[in-house]
């Protein structure tokens, strides 16, 4: 039975718990061809049993497909979740479905239960047309319009036969810090952060995204972007050149020497590394910004840590050194067999070797104790970060590696995806590649660039 119900001038049409019509008039011959058009489709009752984090999963996937969700032919679905894989029991009518002779993997969840719904319920086909509802909650007035479905959902909306839309005020405050500025509703970059300007913002945020971008360098007030091949300045000017290894203020800092005011000056190596006025070559030497001097730390760097005025470094030969940065001066050196990486907290140095990784203390280098891992990295929320038979510290994440990034430890899914361990857990999906750099990381994705810097 469907039911026409007004309430302070606004109509509802509803039927078995869902929305056919919302408008401040009673419906037109026009609008109940729509309302019939999507009342031939099936209503389902959906009896979900299973976590409740998943039950999203299970209602988006109905949605998408055009089911509506309200008092009709009851659904069952039944989910299990045991580590890092998952069951699902899926019964409509006299159709039943499930996996349970072959669980499967838990990050698989979304396409699987997708292909088991499909073909497990009927076949139908969307209305053409829906009904697109502005409403202005300043005003209460309601504005109604019929669009195409297909043009509804290309802009993204999940097909329905009511969408409701909240307009209203088309310019909010946004605050940035101290800084106070006034933008249309809608999508922007703010502060170099992709938000969505539809109510009044405080932004304080330490990861940013830059679409269609390749790098980002912060300075003290204001970045320079780099995109195929050309570093783009603030005040529009753009230089042709390789990826900069970083860019402090104004000299560029490339692989093969520092480019300040338009002269190259060449360094003795490869340049891997930029900090605290210091640059790192790939033959070991220490120098300054200027190229004035420089100071043999080790061979061929393998990994590397500036801890305030100290600065550790484990060479390709298995050598782990401490040095004294304001003296210049070696503190304490340790040949550590089959040494493959190294990290730095205040607890110790972490070091990985072939059964494991070994705990030194941070005064001598003495072994304090040694952990049973594949791999580790250390961060400040959780302290060190162990990954072993897939899982980090007993939560799984399949198949990969650390990179460990001063601060920022950064985790590679063969996938493709990656985990980033800053003010928060960040999962990035499609990277093409991860750099970086003395004050954070960037995560270069098929869609633009993340930067996500350090605390400070």
């Amino acid at each position: 039975m469907m039911f026409v119900v007004s309430f302070s001038n606004t109509f509802f049409v509803s039927n078995s718990g869902v929305l056919y019509y919302l408008g401040d008039s009673t419906p037109t011959s026009m609008d109940m061809d729509v309302i019939n058009d999507w009342k031939k489709l099936p209503v389902l009752f959906l009896m979900y049993d299973g976590p409740y984090e998943h039950k999203e999963i299970v209602e988006s996937i109905l949605k998408k497909r055009g089911y509506l969700l309200g008092y009709g032919e009851k659904l069952v679905v039944k989910i299990r979740t045991h580590r890092n894989v998952f069951v699902y029991q899926i019964i409509y009518g006299d159709t039943e479905s499930d996996n349970f002779l072959s669980p499967s993997p838990l990050e698989e969840m979304d396409e699987i239960l997708d292909k088991a719904i499909s073909e497990i319920l009927p076949k139908i086909e969307l209305p053409k047309k829906l009904f697109l509802v502005y409403y202005d909650p300043k005003s209460g007035k309601l504005v109604k319009t019929i669009e195409k479905t297909e043009k509804v959902v290309e802009d993204g909306f999940t097909p329905s036969p009511v969408i409701i839309r909240i307009s209203g005020e088309k310019f909010y405050k946004v605050k940035i810090g101290d800084v106070e500025k006034e933008l249309e509703e809608g999508f922007h970059i703010v502060s170099g952060k992709l938000i969505y300007v539809g109510r009044n913002l405080k932004l304080k945020n330490l990861m940013n995204f830059f679409p269609d971008v390749e790098g980002v360098f912060p300075r003290e007030s204001d970045m320079i972007f780099y995109q195929k091949g050309f570093l783009i300045f603030p005040d529009g000017n753009v230089l042709k050149t390789e990826r900069p290894v970083d860019v402090v203020e104004d000299s560029i800092i490339l692989s093969t020497g520092i480019l300040k005011g338009g002269k190259l000056k060449r360094a003795e190596g490869t340049i891997l590394w930029v900090e605290d006025g210091f640059i790192l070559t790939s033959c070991g030497d220490l120098e300054d910004l200027a190229l004035t001097w420089s100071f043999k730390v080790s061979s061929v760097p393998k990994e590397w840590c500036f801890k305030g005025n100290f600065f550790y470094i484990l060479d390709i030969c298995g050598f782990l050194r401490k040095y004294d940065l304001k003296q210049r001066k070696l503190i304490w050196e340790k040949r550590v067999e089959g040494a493959w990486g190294m990290d730095v907290s205040d607890e110790g140095v972490m070091v990985g070797v072939k059964n494991g990784i070994l705990v030194l203390n941070n005064q001598n280098g003495s072994l304090i104790k040694k952990i049973d891992g594949e791999d580790f990295s250390y961060w400040e929320d959780e302290g060190l970060l162990i990954y072993k038979d897939k899982m980090i510290n007993g939560e799984y994440v399949g198949e990969g590696y650390f990179l460990r990034c001063e601060g920022i430890p950064v985790f590679v899914r063969e996938d493709g995806s990656a985990v980033v361990f800053g003010d928060r857990k960040y999962k990035l999906q499609k990277v093409r590649e991860i750099i970086r750099f003395s004050w954070g990381v960037e995560i270069v994705t098929e869609e633009g660039t993340w930067l996500i810097e350090k605390r400070r």
